[in-house]
């Protein structure tokens, strides 16, 4: 996939090859992230053991984590990042809703949720980090 975006402009990527050449993404922003730090990793758990009920039935947890690092220092940065999680339409990726009071690492899906697929986006604080990252969930819940 290619993609190129400019600050303040929404872009696409461009599938080359196989199946889905010619294809595109939805857009979206992107902003280059201005600070000597990066999301050095990411992961979404969506395991029964988070709250007792499997995925994708409503009720199933969801746990997020991030790991922010500096370039200069060669260490990881703590409490640099926002959360926030949000309903998306699977049929179009372009209808999001945060999901009110939704803030923490952690979210239960609830019936409200049923034919949404989830989405937790981190976001840094402007001043050590000045990015965002986004992982969707792997089900659509019913």
């Amino acid at each position: 996939m290619n993609g190129y975006c400019v600050d303040n402009a929404p872009c696409r990527l461009l599938v080359e090859g196989g199946p889905y050449d010619g294809y595109t993404s939805n857009e979206d922003w992107a902003l280059r992230c201005t600070t000597s730090s990066y999301v050095s990793s990411w992961s979404l758990d969506e395991s029964m053991g988070i709250t007792g009920v499997i995925a994708p039935n409503a009720g199933y947890g969801l746990r997020a984590a991030f790991t922010v690092t500096s370039y200069a220092q060669r260490m990881v940065l703590e409490d640099v990042l926002t959360y926030q999680w949000y309903r998306v339409n699977p049929a179009d990726f372009e209808d999001k809703s945060p999901i009110t009071g939704a803030t923490a690492l952690e979210y239960a899906t609830t019936a409200v949720d049923c034919g949404y697929q989830i989405l937790v986006r981190a976001d840094g604080n402007g001043t050590d980090y000045d990015g965002f990252v986004q992982i969707f969930s792997g089900y659509i819940v019913r």
